[in-house]
């Protein structure tokens, strides 16, 4: 089976492959996330406060894997992880509709158009499930992300007041959202 053209290296010189994570990656996905919460200020985890051991990272994976409304797409460039895209989304009829979606690139990668690959596959793995709404949540003063996503067709819904506590200060967050288009349909709401 050919993969779909996203999924696919661009160029066959070590350039950035994006592919759907399995158990298998829980060492490269942990070394990622520990790098992760060490460059980037916006996550949940500050450098060393993330439990660092392995099953942990191998049992999100799990977890994933056995959820068919779940899903984490890596971006791997030779052995190693520089970002990732996770959906996390329920089976609940009523709930089944809608993922809630975190990214995180390396510092290193940024600006280079990954992100934007990262989402294209997620919505085509959405549309395939019939999957409605993606959201997420940005801190209000993150402007790449918020650009980015905007740029994606996300619109700001809501705004979580101090959500996150950055060393001592305090962040509030936007809720975005963004619509898919419904299956058989000719354009999104």
């Amino acid at each position: 089976m050919r993969l779909p053209a996203l999924l696919r290296p661009k160029r066959e010189d070590g350039a950035i492959r994006l592919r759907f994570l399995t158990p298998d990656d829980a060492a490269a996905y942990r070394k990622l996330v520990l790098r992760l919460d060490q460059e980037t200020p916006y996550r949940a985890y500050g450098p060393g406060e993330r439990p660092e051991f392995l099953r942990a990272f191998n049992g999100e994976l799990r977890s994933v894997a056995l959820n068919p409304n779940s899903c984490i797409i890596g971006a791997e460039e030779g052995d190693d992880l520089v970002g990732y895209l996770s959906a996390f989304g329920h089976t609940a009829p009523r709930l089944a509709h809608a993922v809630s979606v975190a990214v995180a690139i390396l510092q290193s990668h940024t600006g280079q158009g990954l992100g934007g690959r990262l989402f294209a596959v997620l919505e085509g793995w959405a549309r395939a499930r019939g999957i409605r709404r993606v959201g997420l949540t940005v801190a209000t003063d993150n402007e790449p992300a918020l650009k980015l996503y905007t740029r994606l067709g996300f619109a700001v819904e809501g705004r979580r007041r101090c959500s996150l506590k950055i060393g001592e200060e305090y962040a509030d967050e936007f809720y975005m959202s963004k619509l898919l288009d419904p299956p058989g349909s000719v354009s999104g709401s």
